[in-house]
């Protein structure tokens, strides 16, 4: 009876106890969901609030679709502003100048120079100015001048072109730059200043060395001007098979050195051998022993044929003869003085025949009386050697007598 009575109380005990849990776990619950409550009523009143207070008005969103018109307009403007210098631009380019060292556009444009053109209005292309450190042979700039003017105007012997537009291209050190000039002359697409006269574009060059080029020849040379101690000569360098001679010319071989008188197989100045060198000595020996008898002959002839100190020099064989009889009828016809020329016949049929023509002419027994009467067959053969020795005799003599002289 007692364990039945303990049982039921702690039954009893229990039913008490829960629906106080209950109660305990709704409560809490009603508190969490009351805080969670307050927090978003305050974030939703907060987030209304700032929408309220940034919300355009009426009057702002007027304004500022005046103000998006309006930007949109300068928009506009803008963009065809640009296209117009984007325009402009591709015109410059359009007409600026092909030289790749040229590094700022030229203003304008200008047409190809002409031999007739007006001297140039610019100063010598900028773009070797712009490299004067590593290419001072050049920094003074280029310019460009009609070809016969300015063989005519420096002549050196030169034949001389017929009248066309070629023209010369020079290249000025530093202090040989030419100066500008007003006239209105055309550069041409190269921006190379073009002068109408040589002695403008040369003005300030102290010293000038000409280079003169194969006329109607090869195609595939190039020209190398570099700074270095001057030696006046041309150096030659060919890509071709042979060892001193050319035998083809191959662009595969290495470009080598060769002398000026090679051409192609043949060497036009071979090292003369020992026989042609003894025999030189022989002739010069003769000259030296009559050297005294031909100036004392020399000198009064010189005296009576000279104008203004000068002579003109022409040697002589009866073999050339017709081209001796065709030089005096045609100075004669064309009204070309012959009274200063001094003929060097080698033999006495030559002699006999120019005096027949009113030339003044000397024979020299002794130094000229071996000589072929026979012409040349070819460049380069003995009778052509032998009659070239004579003109260096009759030169030398001329000169050593005091006298300047022109060799025809």
């Amino acid at each position: 009876m007692v364990e039945v009575s303990s049982s039921k109380k702690s039954r009893a005990s229990r039913r008490g106890i829960i629906p106080l849990m209950h109660a305990m776990q709704f409560g809490l619950v009603a508190i969490i969901s009351f805080y969670i409550g307050t927090l978003f009523g305050f974030r939703y009143a907060s987030d209304l609030h700032h929408a309220t207070a940034t919300a355009p008005s009426a009057r702002s969103l007027k304004k500022d679709s005046t103000e998006g018109a309006v930007n949109k307009e300068e928009c506009v403007r803008e963009r065809v502003d640009l296209k117009r210098q984007v325009a402009e631009m591709k015109k410059q380019a359009a007409l600026a100048t092909s030289l790749s060292a040229i590094k700022e556009m030229r203003p304008e444009k200008r047409e190809p120079a002409e031999s007739s053109g007006e001297s140039s209005c610019t100063s010598t292309s900028d773009a070797f100015k712009g490299n004067k450190r590593n290419f001072s042979a050049g920094a003074g700039g280029l310019s460009r001048v009609n070809r016969r003017e300015f063989m005519e105007t420096h002549d050196y012997g030169w034949p001389l072109p017929e009248s066309d537009h070629t023209e010369a291209l020079i290249l000025h050190q530093k202090h040989a730059s030419p100066e500008p000039t007003d006239g209105a002359g055309k550069d041409g697409p190269s921006g190379i200043p073009y002068y109408s006269k040589v002695e403008d574009a040369t003005a300030n060059c102290g010293e000038m060395l000409v280079v003169p080029m194969d006329k109607g020849g090869d195609q595939n040379k190039c020209f190398v001007l570099l700074s270095g101690f001057p030696s006046y000569h041309v150096a030659r360098f060919v890509r071709g098979q042979g060892d001193t001679t050319i035998r083809k010319l191959d662009k595969v071989e290495k470009l080598r050195h060769i002398g000026r008188g090679v051409k192609g197989k043949v060497v036009n100045f071979a090292p003369p051998k020992k026989s042609q060198i003894e025999k030189n000595w022989f002739a010069l020996s003769r000259y030296i022993a009559a050297k005294d008898v031909a100036h004392s002959r020399l000198k009064k002839i010189l005296k009576s044929v000279a104008k203004d100190n000068t002579v003109i020099v022409m040697v002589c064989n009866i073999g050339q003869a017709v081209l001796l009889a065709n030089f005096v009828c045609h100075g004669r016809r064309h009204g070309f003085p012959l009274d200063n020329v001094l003929l060097f016949s080698t033999d006495m049929k030559t002699h006999r025949l120019a005096t027949s023509l009113g030339i003044t002419s000397y024979f020299d027994e002794e130094n000229f009386g071996h000589l072929p009467e026979k012409e040349a067959e070819a460049y380069g053969d003995p009778i052509f050697t032998q009659m070239m020795f004579a003109k260096v005799l009759t030169v030398q003599m001329v000169n050593y007598l005091g006298y300047d002289l022109l060799f025809q």
